[in-house]
């Protein structure tokens, strides 16, 4: 109780459910595993529940999103698309350490093509980002909507349509159906999609693609449907129950416990945790791009008695540092946070902050003790008053 800042009461009142007759189903959220100790933290949840009988059971169990739900199989593809098994696999470099692998990686990161994604805002270590992308011998294609923080950086920028301008196979968060989706505006100028720009660099390369031709072909093969008439696909049809029906590689039912997770206590130098959430308008970093309903909202927001022992109050313009770099932006109080908590929001862009930087200057690219995951909630900082509030 006293580590995690909870109340005694409250653990005593979790043992007491867990451990209690009525089946109790636990549910992990996204976000714990993005900390050094975030796999450890999953292990201890888990634990916990096991150790408790809430598995194996109806009514009980865990609920949690431990590892990738592919909606395709890319080797099945490669083999539908080829006519034989793909080839063999490049390097695989994770995209939240794109700062250090632009600067260190060997060979060197000659090529970068950049879909869907604005690396110069949401990778960690921004600065090594930023200085990556700038580097005279990077190559940098992006091909994007609008002209994020990342395609300033770029030597060529490709046009995009928006999701409403295409035909396209989609499917969701937690779901296990396909669904065909058609396009409902008219396409606008040249923009192409990513299938159409995979498709005319194949031709220019004189890649063979066998039957696929076009997006709907890719479509087909994936078990979409290509056309209204055609059904929905379901990429799971039979239901099943984990701890009931499916064991996780236990065949005798018994599941083995790891050794003890392990805690070791944060930096002293840095005594505030900043966690960097979606906030009402940048869900994504795509709502921040200027005029968006996201633009020019940087705040860092903290309690009311952390913001008094630091002689900041409200709207003043404080500065947020540490090790990687600092951001200078106004003070939010709110109560609702806990002690030793600051929050700002994800997805901003650069050119809107006084400093041309945004929430990921501060946030490290170390990677988390299972599976090398990101660890934006491992960022610690410090707050300190500038000037005198407006």
């Amino acid at each position: 109780a006293a580590v995690a800042g909870v109340d005694e009461a409250d653990v005593d009142a979790l043992a007491r459910l867990l451990g209690g007759p009525e089946p109790v189903v636990v549910q992990l959220g996204l976000g714990l595993e993005r900390h050094r100790h975030g796999g450890d933290a999953h292990r201890a949840v888990m634990a916990m529940a096991v150790l408790a009988g809430q598995v194996g059971r109806p009514g009980a169990g865990l609920m949690a999103e431990v590892g990738a739900r592919q909606a395709l199989s890319f080797t099945a593809l490669a083999e539908a698309v080829l006519g034989g098994p793909p080839p063999p696999p490049a390097r695989v470099l994770q995209m939240h350490r794109i700062g250090h692998d632009l600067l260190a990686a060997e060979p060197p990161v000659e090529l970068l093509f950049v879909q869907g994604a604005n690396p110069a805002v949401t990778a960690p270590n921004q600065e090594a980002v930023l200085g990556g992308l700038a580097r005279e011998d990077l190559f940098c294609v992006v091909h994007d909507q609008v002209l994020t923080d990342t395609a300033r950086y770029a030597d060529v920028v490709l046009p995009a349509p928006t999701s409403l301008e295409v035909d396209d196979l989609v499917t969701s968060y937690g779901f296990t159906v396909q669904q065909w989706a058609d396009a409902v505006v008219p396409r606008v100028g040249e923009a192409r999609t990513n299938d159409e720009v995979a498709l005319g660099l194949a031709a220019r390369l004189a890649v063979d693609l066998g039957v696929v031709h076009a997006p709907a072909d890719l479509a087909r093969l994936l078990g979409g449907r290509a056309s209204a008439a055609d059904p929905l696909v379901d990429l799971e049809p039979e239901p099943v129950v984990p701890f009931l029906d499916v064991l996780p590689g236990f065949p005798d039912g018994r599941a083995r416990l790891a050794p003890a997770p392990v805690w070791t206590p944060a930096d002293d130098r840095w005594p505030l945790a900043l966690l960097s959430p979606a906030g009402p308008h940048t869900v994504n970093s795509i709502f921040g791009e200027p005029g968006g309903p996201g633009a020019g909202r940087a705040a860092v927001h903290l309690h009311p008695g952390d913001a008094a022992d630091r002689g900041i109050e409200e709207g003043q313009v404080v500065r947020v540092t540490n090790d990687l770099g600092s951001l200078t932006c106004e003070a939010r109080l709110d109560p609702r946070l806990r002690r030793g908590v600051a929050t700002m929001p994800k997805g901003l862009w650069c050119h809107e902050l006084a400093d041309g930087r945004s929430t990921n200057v501060l946030v490290p690219d170390h990677v988390a003790d299972l599976a090398s995951g990101a660890c934006f909630n491992d960022t610690r900082v410090e707050i300190t008053p500038l000037r005198s509030a407006p």
